[in-house]
């Protein structure tokens, strides 16, 4: 009966660890519960557990040719049994954890920005007269999708806080956290900060960051041969 939890434990966790790499590419909005997590990963298991049986026939068919000797896993009874021996299992843990890697890398790529999976499922979505993504799992996350100094103003109260933007919190996290750095040299751009690119609003908490257009910054930092920073 232990063993049997464990082969079962084993089967699943390739699933789990996929959805964990695609949540940390492409982020998660958190709105998932516990079921539907569950259910994801049991999803995601079948490519995985697909990917690592052809590389286990793979090897298994090697070693059949240098040793005359072939692993018995045409079922899944037989493959449980193969994974007794504790060498077996290790191999079968790296070889399903690189094949889940694999697969949650590939499954994030084509929910990106300009990706062919993301086009075709926007293409669908407008046929049934729905909104199209943009490739981010929140609002949030799309916030500092460059990497280009991008001077914003965080709106608390009355208050506003001007910096470069360094970093902000994840789509999966409660909090929305951002953090700005520089915020006294800003004033000497303040003449090149006279229009804004877009405004994000958080209209639980009331907060607001404004995104400066910093094309005049840049084109006053290139006629004096500097970088604002």
């Amino acid at each position: 009966m232990g063993f049997d939890i464990i082969t079962t434990l084993v089967f699943l966790w390739p699933g789990m660890i996929c959805m964990f790499v695609c949540n940390g590419l492409a982020g998660d909005d958190g709105s998932r519960t516990d079921f539907e997590k569950t259910i994801l990963g049991l999803a995601l298991s079948l490519p995985t557990l697909c990917l690592t049986y052809v590389i286990l026939r793979l090897t298994s068919f090697g070693i059949s040719i240098l040793y005359g000797v072939e692993w018995q896993m045409s079922t899944l009874k037989g493959l449980s049994e193969w994974m007794q021996p504790l060498d077996h299992l290790m191999y079968y843990m790296i070889v399903s954890l690189l094949c889940s890697l694999i697969v949650g890398v590939m499954i994030t790529s084509q929910t990106m920005k300009g990706s062919i999976g993301l086009e075709a499922w926007n293409w669908m979505r407008g046929k049934v007269g729905r909104a199209a993504k943009d490739g981010y799992a929140t609002v949030w996350d799309g916030l500092l999708d460059n990497k280009k100094n991008q001077i914003v103003g965080v709106v608390v109260g009355d208050r506003e806080y001007r910096g470069y933007a360094k970093n902000v919190s994840t789509g999966g996290q409660k909090n929305r956290e951002i953090v700005i750095t520089n915020t006294q040299d800003i004033e000497q751009y303040e003449d090149y900060l006279s229009k804004i690119s877009r405004v994000y609003a958080h209209l639980e908490s009331g907060s607001t960051i404004i995104f400066y257009d910093m094309t005049e910054l840049e084109e006053h930092a290139r006629s004096k041969g500097y970088s604002p920073k």
